[in-house]
């Protein structure tokens, strides 16, 4: 617990860096850690407002993957009425969106695939 802080700092000062270098891919990366960490922190409505910044930032698909686990395990903590169904729609949501990539993207069908199946298991 007490290695949370310094993490939280670093992670923080590395978000800077990232947004001043206009680098948003690594930055959104490193608010969707911060997002992580706070979900470990059981500070979940922090950890919804990092992980929404973050996807506002944009991502490659495995980005998206981790996000949306991110997002739900939030919601799912948080609780509150009908949050396993609006996990359960942005799960849907990003399945369908790998879906159509799949046919876009053959060569990265097999990640898309596997993507697609966790969230179904989920």
């Amino acid at each position: 617990m007490e290695l949370y802080q310094p993490a939280r700092l670093l992670l923080a000062e590395a978000c800077l860096a990232f947004q001043e270098l206009g680098d948003p891919c690594a930055e959104a990366k490193c608010l969707h850690l911060l997002a992580q960490l706070a979900n470990k922190e059981k500070n979940h409505a922090q950890a919804l407002k990092l992980v929404e910044q973050a996807r506002r930032l944009g991502g490659d698909e495995e980005f998206w993957h981790s996000s949306a686990l991110t997002l739900a395990d939030a919601l799912l903590a948080k609780g509150g009425e009908g949050s396993d169904v609006v996990a359960c729609r942005e799960f849907q949501r990003l399945i369908d969106v790998f879906r159509a990539l799949q046919r876009e993207r053959p060569n990265r069908a097999p990640v898309l695939e596997f993507m697609s199946t966790d969230l179904e298991a989920r």
